[in-house]
């Protein structure tokens, strides 16, 4: 009996003794797939130029690097390290909380290869790195990282230049490897003073969630969010309330949906705007357009258009991306001279049957390959407030606006090639040719 009691011992305290390596194993080969994750994602600016992890038996050292090289050296290139303290021992234990049988780390993030003077401003008013924090990872590679920054509080007494930034929290819950998770990120509030405006800002959050997708490309959400913004101006004050930029991209029937909010739930100001919304959606976007965007956003190192437009996989990309069932759709509102304007525009590309893509650049069959509806509306009391009041009588006798007691409208549409202005037709020949003189012209002022 004291044999097998101490054969048990023994094997317990092997297991015990062995498992910090075992656990070490695991981190480090977890280091080698999050290097070749990131090397794989290499472009023309960005480049992995070194990493390291110096395992011990309890505690390693992870160390990698990412240069920063823009084109034209519009921004100086830099080098962005992440580095780390790893613990893997089975109870590790570090200020965001105890973990068993998970691999915990205390981080830091900071700059390199930047100029003496921007280093000496971090060291002054970040302690010298940009965030620190901590890790943990199961031994799956899901985990979470909680990061930090120093709160900022800047004066020039000289230049009368003051800011002052609540320390910037960021947290990433997920798995980098298998690429997904969600990022949170908050700002408490800010100040900023100068001799010409003061800005306060508070209440700044940005929540995002992403997953990859089986085509390989990444879906998800994101939502930025200030709260409120004061502002002080020599054109006079402005606050903004709940100010907002949201988008999300998902997946249906095999094709990419792109849709983005932009909105102002409140602005008081000298201007006459009270708030503003705008959304748009881009719908029905294959597989090998989205492909074939990033392909070319890859290539997008000086940032020329002619460039881009020059390359092969650009005429690629517009063949992909000019699919039946492709989907543009804007609307925006706007509160503004104490009323509401409205418009509402969604295009449809359908093509033609038996037509080949290059065809439709004939302006007699490209009205056809498409339906378009277009709906504005307005508040009397907003639009008869604006520049546009001494036109509305001559377009409602046209036929081309409709007004009642409350507001003016219109609905533009294009369907099988016809135009209507509220149900009225109007001859496509017409508006073919304005156009065409307009591009004509425009190309011939651009030479």
């Amino acid at each position: 009996m004291k044999k097998a009691l101490l054969a048990s011992a023994i094997i317990v305290s092997a297991g015990a003794a062995a498992s910090p390596w075992i656990m070490g194993s695991v981190a480090e080969q977890q280091f080698s797939q999050a290097y070749e994750a990131l090397k794989a994602q290499e472009n023309q600016i960005v480049t992995l130029s070194e990493s390291s992890f110096e395992r011990g038996y309890t505690t390693s050292k992870a160390k990698f690097t990412l240069n920063y090289s823009f084109p034209d050296n519009e921004i100086p290139p830099f080098a962005l390290v992440f580095e780390s303290s790893v613990q893997h021992t089975p109870i590790a234990t570090n200020e965001s909380g105890t973990y068993f049988f998970e691999i915990t780390s205390e981080d830091s993030v900071y700059l390199e290869n930047i100029s003496k003077e921007a280093q000496a401003t971090i060291d002054q008013y970040l302690g010298g790195k940009l965030f620190t924090g901590y890790s943990h990872v199961n031994l799956f590679g899901t985990g979470t990282t909680a990061l930090s920054s120093q709160a900022i509080d800047y004066k020039d007494e000289v230049a009368g230049v003051y800011a002052q930034v609540a320390p910037v929290t960021l947290s990433i819950e997920g798995n980098f490897l298998e690429e997904f998770g969600t990022l949170q990120l908050s700002i408490e509030n800010s100040n900023f003073e100068s001799p010409e405006a003061k800005f306060s800002i508070y209440g700044t959050t940005l929540d995002a969630s992403f997953d990859k997708h089986e085509s390989g490309l990444t879906v998800g959400s994101s939502a930025f969010n200030i709260n409120e913004i004061n502002a002080l101006t020599p054109t006079g004050p402005l606050k903004l309330t709940n100010a907002n930029i949201s988008s999300n991209v998902d997946v249906v029937d095999n094709k990419f949906n792109n849709h983005a909010t932009f909105s102002i739930e409140s602005i008081e100001s000298m201007l006459p705007v009270h708030a503003v919304r705008y959304e748009i959606d881009f719908n029905g976007v294959s597989q090998e357009a989205m492909t074939l965007l990033e392909e070319l956003n890859d290539k997008a190192e000086a940032f020329e258009t002619a460039a881009l437009e020059a390359d092969p996989i650009f005429g690629e990309l517009i063949n992909a991306t000019l699919q039946p069932g492709l989907e543009l759709n804007q609307e925006v509102e706007i509160s503004a001279f104490d009323g509401k304007l409205f418009a509402d525009l969604d295009v449809l590309f359908t093509g033609i049957e038996g037509v080949e893509l290059d065809a439709l650049a004939n302006p007699e069959l490209a009205p056809k390959a498409i339906k378009a509806n277009f709906v504005a509306r307005a508040d009397n009391e907003a639009i008869f407030k604006t520049p546009a009041a001494p036109m509305i009588a001559e377009y409602v006798q046209q036929g081309l606006i409709k007004q009642t007691d409350t507001e003016v409208s219109t609905e533009i549409k294009l369907v099988d090639g016809v135009l209507t202005i509220n149900e009225q037709e109007i001859p496509l020949e017409q508006v073919m040719q304005l156009v065409l003189m307009s591009m004509a012209a425009e190309e011939q002022n651009i030479q």
